[in-house]
């Protein structure tokens, strides 16, 4: 990656939910109608030297809570499981503009984790 780059995530509501029953990893299965809608968090990549991928969240004007730290973000998680399964990283500094509020069944740390694997798979040349 040569070159800054900038995407959004975007939110979603779920317009039908039924939950058919626990998975052994704790989870559970479900059934869902979702709809994107425009609320998005904005996400921008910027590589780096530091051999290292630092995870940077800002929460938007107004939103509750505290940004997860590295250990508990699917941005980190997302790009760490990337590295695990053979990706080359010089380095990258993300940058989030957290809009979707956290905890709210938004799906915004989800669709902040997708994302990542989309550009990185791309970026890193991985053809998964």
């Amino acid at each position: 990656m040569e070159e800054r780059i900038r995407f959004k995530t975007h939110a979603k509501v779920n317009l039908f939910l039924r939950v058919l029953g626990s998975r052994p990893d704790g989870w559970h299965e479900i059934e869902t109608i979702l709809q994107v809608i425009d609320l998005a968090d904005e996400i921008t990549l910027t590589p780096t030297v530091s051999r290292t991928v630092d995870v940077d969240i800002r929460l938007g004007e107004g939103l509750p809570g505290e940004p997860p730290d590295r250990f508990e973000n699917t941005i980190s998680s997302a790009a760490e499981r990337l590295l695990e399964r053979g990706a080359t990283n010089d380095g990258l500094d993300v940058y989030v503009d957290k809009n979707i509020p956290i905890g709210a069944g938004l799906g915004g740390g989800s669709a902040n984790a997708a994302g990542m694997l989309v550009v990185l798979n791309s970026q890193w040349d991985l053809n998964l």
